[in-house]
């Protein structure tokens, strides 16, 4: 194989083995398994149905968690901090996320708690601020975020909706309201989870911050219905995953001349 097909070949290899970890994350209000998810979500996961979770469990304000394990149980390095939060809630079980995905393979573990955000009024924004941690530089990553609370109903002009602001990179996206209540038993984008691509920095971090949602300052309505142009005091943080994907170009062109140099020195030995 001549030098610029192999150069090729490398290069090729290079991207193909950048598609790799799943790291999953389920907020919990206690730590047992019987409030820990496991299993394949939104986001593709090659583990399939046998994927792994990290479960996080913080009673209130901040967290910090380093060695996060891949979605297979290898230990992946990466880690999370999050502060500015209220605490973590379990649904009550009259609401949207609790036992509305009857059977062994729901997403009812994954949804029903959460870290929860509380601005004091529906009329005010307040916000956490998180950063995932021990990524690769210049790598790309696909950021799931699942922010869904119990409060879902439309019952209660205070804190309808409970649904999430999250912004990465300057790119705010919100979550909303399936207008089932007791919930349409999915997961959908824009509904339960909103999804993200972002670029490590040159230490390996990717920052994030997370907001209620509050009609006139960060989103036109609440996305309930019944109490439209209101807003929630309150956000959820459901939980996350991490999918690591390919380098930046500019990461991958660095390389090659590194390889170019060796291959060419070897034809000439």
């Amino acid at each position: 194989m001549s030098p610029p097909h192999l150069i090729s070949a490398v290069a090729l290899a290079m991207v193909s083995a950048a598609h790799g970890a799943v790291v999953n994350i389920d907020f919990s209000a206690l730590p047992t398994s019987a409030d820990r998810f496991n299993g394949e979500a939104a986001a593709p996961d090659p583990a399939g149905s046998a994927a792994l979770w990290n479960n996080i469990v913080e009673a209130a304000g901040s967290l910090s968690v380093t060695g996060l394990d891949d979605s297979t149980g290898a230990t992946a390095d990466w880690g999370i901090t999050i502060s500015g939060f209220l605490n973590t809630r379990k649904s009550a079980s009259e609401q949207e996320v609790q036992d509305i995905w009857p059977g062994a393979a729901s997403y009812k573990r994954l949804m029903e708690d959460y870290l929860q955000l509380d601005s004091g009024a529906n009329s005010s924004v307040t916000t956490a601020s998180g950063q995932i941690t021990g990524l690769r530089a210049g790598w790309t990553y696909d950021l799931y975020f699942y922010g869904q609370g119990s409060d879902m109903s439309g019952t209660d002009a205070s804190s309808s909706g409970e649904n999430s602001l999250f912004t990465v990179n300057s790119v705010s996206k919100q979550t909303g309201w399936d207008g089932v209540e007791g919930g349409d038993r999915s997961l959908a984008e824009g509904i339960e989870y909103v999804k993200f691509s972002a670029v490590a920095d040159g230490n390996g971090r990717i920052h994030f911050t997370w907001s209620n949602v509050v009609a006139g300052i960060n989103a036109e309505i609440d996305q309930v219905t019944s109490n439209t142009n209101t807003g929630s005091r309150y956000a959820a943080l459901n939980g996350m995953q991490i999918v690591e994907g390919v380098p930046e170009p500019s990461t991958s062109l660095l390389a090659l001349p590194g390889f170019a140099g060796l291959l060419l020195r070897r034809r000439r030995a």
